[in-house]
C-alpha cells in the first residue's frame, strides 16, 4: 500500500533526539515487512522500522482515526540522521587541570546533517567547564543533564551525565570540523560522544495517543543518537590505580566487541595485557605498551594511559 511522505511544518509536533550508528542493535520498535505489505495482525503495534529505507512507518488504522470501517493509512516518516561521525581528542595537563580538545566532523560518507554533539562527562566534577562559540562560552560551567548509558562502554551500568555542543551550522556531509575543549579535575579514560540532528523527525501533532507515544521509542537516546568512543574525563583524581586500570581494561575488551578497535592489533593486545595486570595488583606505572598505536583511538588510548596510569609508550 503506498504512502505519504510527512514534510516539516510548524505545526508538527517535534519528536526524538538523533539514531544508533550501526543499526545493529535491535531496534525500539517492529520491523516493517520486507514484503512492504500490513502486517494481518498489528498486535498494537503502529509504528515500526524500516531499515531499507531508513524510515520510520505508520500504520494509521480506521478505528485510530475514529472511522472504524475506513482502511487502514500507511504513512512513511523520513529518519534524518544518517550520519558520518568523526571525532579527535587531544589531552593536556595544564594548570592542574587536565584539557580536552575535540575537533568534530561529519564525514563525507553521511546524508544528513550534524547539529550538535554530546561528550559523557562525570556528575560530579564541580570544576569541569567548556570552551567553545557554542558550548556556554569561554570557561563557562555548561549545562550537564542525565544521559542515557554509556552506549559504547555497556560495562558501564550506572548512567552519567552530558554536555552539549552545537556546531557552528549543520555541518553537512563532508564539511569542515568544529572545535571545543572541555576541562576538567578528572583523569582521561574512554567515554561516549554523541551526533545529534534535533529533531531527526516529525509528526503531526494531532496524531492518536497510542502512535505518538510508540514514536517516542525511537527519540530514546541509547538508540536515536549516533555514537562513537573518544576519550574524555572519566576519573577523580584520588581513584586507586587497579579501578582505573580495570575500566580501561574493560573499555578495551567492550570496543574491541564491537569492532571499533581490532583484536588483531598489537597494540590492542598489549595494551589490554598491561590493563589487566596493573588492575589485578595496583601496580606498573611506568610499565611500558611495546607496540606502536595506529593513528586516531589507538593513539589517544595511549595518551589517556600514559597520564592516568603513568604508563610509558613505545621507544
Amino acid at each position: 500500500m503506498g504512502g505519504r511522505n510527512v514534510s516539516s511544518r510548524a505545526a508538527f509536533l517535534l519528536i526524538g533526539v538523533g539514531l544508533m550508528l550501526a543499526q545493529n542493535r535491535n531496534a525500539p520498535v517492529p520491523l516493517w515487512p520486507q514484503s512492504d505489505r500490513i502486517p494481518s495482525d498489528l498486535n498494537g503495534n503502529y509504528v515500526f522500522w524500516d531499515p531499507r529505507a531508513w524510515q520510520i512507518v505508520v500504520v494509521l488504522t480506521g478505528a485510530l482515526r475514529g472511522e472504524p470501517n475506513a482502511a487502514p493509512e500507511v504513512v512513511r516518516v523520513p529518519f534524518r540522521n544518517r550520519f558520518d561521525p568523526h571525532i579527535s581528542a587531544a589531552v593536556s595537563v595544564q594548570n592542574e587541570l587536565y584539557v580536552y580538545k575535540y575537533a568534530v566532523q561529519n564525514g563525507p560518507a553521511a546524508k544528513d546533517s550534524i547539529k550538535s554533539w554530546a561528550i559523557a562527562v562525570p556528575c560530579g566534577d564541580a570544576l569541569l567547564t567548556v570552551a567553545g562559540d557554542h558550548c556556554g562560552g569561554s570557561g563557562a560551567r555548561p549545562p550537564v543533564a542525565q544521559t542515557a548509558e554509556q552506549v559504547m562502554l555497556p560495562h558501564l551500568k550506572e548512567r552519567g551525565c552530558h554536555t552539549t555542543c552545537f556546531t557552528e551550522a549543520p555541518q553537512s556531509p563532508g564539511s569542515f570540523p568544529d572545535h571545543f575543549e572541555i576541562a576538567s579535575s578528572y583523569k582521561p579514560g574512554l567515554t561516549t560522544a554523541s551526533a545529534s540532528n534535533y529533531p531527526p523527525f516529525e509528526v503531526p501533532r494531532d496524531w492518536p495517543e497510542p502512535v505518538l507515544w510508540q514514536l517516542t521509542k525511537l527519540g530514546d537516546l541509547s538508540w536515536a543518537d549516533m555514537h562513537v568512543a573518544t576519550v574524555g574525563p572519566r576519573f577523580p583524581p584520588d581513584l586507586p590505580l587497579a579501578s582505573m586500570a580495570a575500566d580501561f581494561r574493560d573499555s578495551v575488551t567492550d570496543l574491541v566487541q564491537a569492532r571499533v578497535l581490532q583484536p588483531d592489533s598489537s597494540f590492542v593486545s598489549e595494551a589490554r595485557a598491561l590493563f589487566s595486570r596493573i588492575a589485578e595488583t595496583g601496580e606498573g606505572g611506568g610499565a611500558a605498551i611495546g607496540a606502536r598505536p595506529s593513528a586516531g583511538l589507538e593513539s589517544e588510548i595511549l595518551q589517556a594511559a600514559i597520564l592516568s596510569l603513568g604508563v610509558r609508550g613505545a621507544q
